[in-house]
């Protein structure tokens, strides 16, 4: 209610900063600016966080007015935005706003950029592991390495519909405001630097996982192919056990070697 009574920002543009789920978004209402970010922050991640842990995003308001910033985030263990308060104490002071909104975007693609790196990090691992897995392990462990390929597939896709909806947005922004600067340009380009990281990430990953359950299915038709020629080898020998076992008389019992010829 402060905010709408003394600031004049409009009630629509409010409740979209009290959404926590709220994708990224940018808006104009009256002389207000609501630019609705989200960011991942892993300077705290170490060798053991898990990529569930670091690719999990945080949404950061930035309303701009007359003069006045506006930032709403949500605090949370490492994932607070690193360089927020010592971006807000430098603004008026050395930059312009334009300058500081264009701070935030450059770590808030910075962020990206190092969690797509963690991605691929955990890429290489998967796969020096199924390249120095003996067949067994492989057969032995594969639930649980299809399993590991399908989530780590599910993060960078996940991240990767963030950074494109993210860039979409950033593109609406710059459009809103009008403004032409040389850092927009750099901004554009290492958003689509990291995309297309993420893209090549997300394309590895759906080949390590497709040749594994390939090297499964071998495996399969190996043990397949084994107990195919012992059947071919047993059928036959079953089915004459199975016909002189009755108590059936068979007329080859009084041939002179009758059994022998059947």
């Amino acid at each position: 209610s402060a905010l709408k009574d003394h600031l004049g920002i409009h009630s629509l543009t409010i409740k979209d900063c009290l959404n926590p789920l709220l994708p990224p978004k940018v808006e104009r209402i009256d002389d207000w600016t609501g630019l609705i970010l989200r960011y991942v922050n892993i300077s705290a991640a170490t060798t053991d966080t898990k990529p569930e842990d670091y690719v999990q995003s945080y949404k950061l308001v930035l309303l701009l007015g007359p003069n006045k910033v506006i930032t709403i985030r949500r605090v949370q263990g490492f994932a607070d935005f690193p360089k927020i308060a010592a971006l807000l104490a430098s603004w008026k002071r050395h930059i312009t706003m334009d300058e500081l909104v264009n701070k935030f975007l450059y770590d808030i693609i910075a962020g990206f950029s190092a969690c797509m790196d963690k991605l691929e990090d955990e890429f290489d691992l998967y796969d020096e592991s199924l390249a120095k897995a003996s067949d067994v392990g492989r057969q032995r462990n594969g639930a649980v390495m299809v399993q590991r390929l399908s989530d780590l597939q599910r993060y960078v896709r996940t991240h990767l519909m963030l950074v494109a909806r993210t860039r979409m947005v950033i593109n609406k922004y710059f459009k809103l405001t009008g403004i032409k600067s040389p850092f927009q340009d750099d901004i554009k380009e290492a958003l689509t630097t990291v995309q297309y990281e993420g893209d090549q990430v997300y394309q590895n990953v759906s080949a390590l996982l497709q040749l594994h359950l390939s090297l499964m299915d071998f495996r399969t038709n190996q043990l397949l192919y084994v107990l195919t020629i012992i059947t071919v080898f047993f059928v036959p020998v079953t089915f004459v056990a199975g016909v002189y076992g009755t108590n059936v008389k068979m007329p080859e019992y009084d041939w002179e070697a009758g059994p022998w010829y059947f």
